[in-house]
């Protein structure tokens, strides 16, 4: 199976290439390519399927903003399947640039969602928590957390244009996967988890908001999880994440207390930090749908201590 990533330089690109590539550096994992421009993977779907190569995609390569990109793309490389990591995500500024965000992240998500269908190829996009209203009456409407089905109706731009992608998606009717996921942390990129680490030894205090509840989602179990979806041959939306449900307080406190660092950790309120677009105060996705297809979901504080012990001399 030929897999093409696409945003390969963004926290979960770079997540999904680390993850293939095992530990091969890439000398080691170009050395074995059998296909021109694919490195193969040291994973494999179960021990008696084909191999997987993989193709990383970078913005140059492969822009959602240049629908000419994707099609030349796709008629060079030929893959089964490509991974849609690529996305305009900077909330504030989206709601300063909305014509851009709509057009990565909707008209994109619609010219590279044509393409492979008219090419036989899978597509996997992932989606956002940001697609609901997140209101704090909804923690009891959905203690497991939003299912699938719950209604979508995004409180600021950024949501707006992801919602916009998943409908641009689903009126095609392709070989598609559209999996949510929320508060995505890892050791690549930036996220939540290092800035925390970088601020505690460089600020010595810090304050975290507590009214905003959700859980986070690590890129390692988000990749195993798309992989085993992959495997099933799934179709439709999911949503990927971990067990629990915390603040960002609590993730914090938990991130320096792995770390061992000792600062003064101050629960404050989301209007301590005004932000040009409106935060869901609940974000929390419901895993059910996966769970009841075999999938593990790992409680959240698991794959917490993993990121935080590589993550240690940040």
């Amino acid at each position: 199976m030929k897999i093409a990533i696409s945003g390969s330089e963004g926290q979960l690109g770079l997540s999904w290439q680390n993850y293939l590539k095992g530990d091969l550096d890439d000398n080691e994992a170009k050395s074995s390519t059998i296909h021109p421009g694919y490195y193969e993977a040291k994973v494999y779907k179960s021990s008696d399927s084909e191999a997987i190569y993989w193709l990383p995609l970078n913005r140059k390569q492969f822009d959602l903003c240049m629908p000419e990109s994707i099609h030349a793309t796709l008629d060079r490389f030929q893959p089964d399947v490509v991974i849609n990591t690529a996305a305009y995500t900077k909330v504030d500024q989206a709601e300063d640039e909305q014509e851009l965000a709509f057009e990565c992240n909707a008209k994109g998500v619609y010219a590279l969602g044509k393409a492979c269908m008219e090419r036989d190829i899978r597509l996997v996009h992932y989606s956002t928590d940001y697609v609901f209203p997140g209101v704090e009456e909804d923690v009891l409407k959905y203690p497991s957390g939003y299912p699938e089905t719950a209604p979508t109706a995004p409180v600021n731009i950024y949501g707006e244009t992801k919602r916009m992608g998943e409908q641009e998606l689903l009126s095609i009717e392709g070989d598609f996967l559209i999996l949510r996921v929320s508060w995505l942390c890892s050791a690549y990129g930036n996220n939540f988890l290092k800035t925390i680490l970088r601020r505690a030894k460089s600020h010595g205090h810090l304050k975290v908001v507590n009214d905003q509840l959700g859980v986070p989602t690590f890129t390692e179990d988000v990749i195993e999880q798309t992989l085993e979806l992959l495997q099933m041959d799934a179709r439709g939306i999911f949503h990927l994440g971990s067990k629990g449900m915390i603040s960002w307080y609590d993730f914090a406190k938990e991130i320096l207390e792995l770390a061992d660092i000792n600062v003064p950790l101050e629960p404050v309120s989301s209007d301590f930090f005004p932000s040009k677009a409106v935060r869901p105060k609940f974000s929390k996705l419901s895993t059910s749908k996966i769970e009841n297809l075999g999938i593990t979901v790992w409680p959240w504080q698991r794959s917490c201590k993993r990121v935080v012990s590589s993550l240690k001399d940040i």
